[in-house]
């Protein structure tokens, strides 16, 4: 086994982040379709990972989403997942 494991650092949309919150989110709202999830399958893997590493699960806001988005396009990076407006 490994001694020096990795640091985690996990990001959810401010909208839907029940593992932040420590409660599911019956209703999440994010423009991040992908990671639109008020209850995630993985959570307890998730909070596993982040504790075993010494890590950190934090949130981030639509608008810092959008922020980072621009930066990536800006520089000519490959974007994974195209963004949908928010309805």
């Amino acid at each position: 086994m490994t001694k020096n494991l990795p640091k985690m650092m996990g990001f959810q949309a401010e909208g839907a982040s029940p593992i932040v919150l420590g409660k599911v989110v019956t209703n999440p709202q994010t423009i991040a379709s992908a990671i639109r999830i008020g209850n995630p399958a993985s959570w307890g893997m998730a909070l596993e990972a982040r504790d075993e590493s010494n890590g950190t699960i934090d949130k981030v806001s639509d608008d810092e989403i959008l922020e980072a988005y621009r930066l990536l396009a800006s520089r000519k990076a490959y974007l994974a997942s195209p963004l949908r407006r928010h309805r």
